[in-house]
């Protein structure tokens, strides 16, 4: 069982400056962050890790245990959408209660301490598991804050944050919801407090253009990765293909493709102008030759042909129901004459009326043939979404 009531030593004067040059970032600039995410504060007024329990991240976490998924949902500990109910003031009882279910599971699905890190992001803190991170959370500030540090180098956002790219970093930190709630406003607020730098002026945009392929992304943590991906794939880029968290060659292709149709320089990496496209991008362009299409302009395809193939013979099976019949008949006479066993079957259907057997057969037909309409229709419909050829 995790004792989460430490030594909960608040920090050292120069704790924020030591993990900023641990990696070559202002200090203002990580202060920014710390003081945005908990009010600058890593404890709670029990002196525990200060501590954010997310019932999404818990559905998902247990989602290969079907029997503890089940007992979470019961319990109002897990639900597949973000924001489904309020948080309450104090995540401790739940995070109690989840554990009860599956400690790793609820630590992992739990943000802690000043810079609220989730427990599934433990190896990019440095740690080895959520509870080793969150005991380790228990002891100092200090220890909270070298952890951010290590973070924000793991999961690839110190380019963002040197460069003070507020929307990338607040994209890659905080998901992208972000914007709902003005991360990249109240780091930049935040940034401009400490550091006393001026205001950012705003620059009228320059017309939109795109440029050569510049240079190679950095590495992103898997959930960062996920934000962007997700994004794309609302907005009409299926090819960027499952969220796996991978900056793979699916997930180029897709910021490529967004990248062109949106004016932007063709890199496949994330920075400030593709965060801020994501949010404000409207849905994917489609064509309008693809827009008009339908089934029967794509029954030259193998799936349509098949399609409609089937939807022609449980046409005729429906029409016809009396053929049916009589070849289930003569089906079972060829058996009869050669297996005797199959005479009681025989004569079992013999006092069926013909009817029932027409009925039966033609429900059948009609389910396959609306089925195979439905998938028609589909597929016309991934067709002008341009997922398909």
């Amino acid at each position: 069982m995790v004792n989460f009531n430490g030594a909960a030593r608040s920090r050292s004067p120069d704790a924020i400056a030591r993990a900023a040059a641990s990696i070559g970032v202002e200090e203002a600039a990580l202060g920014a962050i710390i003081d945005v995410e908990t009010a600058g504060k890593g404890f709670d007024a029990s002196g525990r890790p200060k501590a954010l329990f997310e019932p999404h991240k818990f559905f998902a976490a247990l989602k290969d245990s079907p029997e503890a998924l089940q007992r979470a949902i019961t319990e109002g500990l897990a639900y597949p959408v973000q924001g489904t109910k309020p948080y309450p003031k104090d995540s401790y009882p739940r995070i109690t209660a989840a554990m009860a279910i599956n400690t790793d599971a609820a630590l992992r699905s739990t943000s802690w301490g000043l810079p609220q890190i989730m427990g599934s992001n433990c190896a990019l803190a440095g740690y080895g598991s959520a509870q080793e991170m969150v005991e380790a959370f228990c002891d100092s500030e200090d220890t909270q804050i070298a952890a951010v540090a290590a973070f924000l180098k793991g999961a690839g956002i110190v380019s963002a944050l040197k460069a003070k790219n507020w929307k990338t970093v607040a994209l890659l930190y905080n998901g992208k919801g972000y914007a709902k709630n003005a991360y990249d406003t109240k780091l930049a607020a935040a940034y401009q407090k400490r550091s006393g730098a001026p205001a950012p002026a705003v620059a009228k945009p320059a017309p939109a253009k795109a440029a050569p392929v510049a240079v190679a992304p950095v590495a992103l943590s898997p959930d960062a990765v996920r934000n962007v991906q997700q994004r794309l794939k609302d907005l009409g880029y299926t090819e960027v293909g499952k969220l796996d968290g991978l900056m793979g060659a699916r997930t180029s292709a897709a910021i490529l493709a967004f990248r062109n149709d949106n004016g932007l320089p063709l890199t496949p990496g994330v920075d400030d102008k593709l965060a801020s496209a994501l949010l404000t991008a409207g849905p994917r362009p489609v064509a309008a030759s693809r827009l008009a299409v339908g089934i029967a302009d794509l029954k030259p395809t193998s799936t349509i042909v098949q399609l409609s193939s089937a939807n022609k013979l449980m046409a005729a099976v429906i029409g016809v129901p009396g053929v049916a019949w009589a070849g289930l008949n003569g089906v079972l006479d060829n058996f009869s004459e050669a297996v005797d066993r199959l005479k009681p079957v025989q004569a079992f259907v013999s006092d069926v009326p013909s009817w029932v057997w027409g009925l039966a057969a033609a429900s059948i037909a009609a389910g396959i043939w609306w089925n195979a309409y439905k998938t028609q229709v589909a597929r016309v419909d991934m067709h002008k979404n341009g997922e398909v050829g």
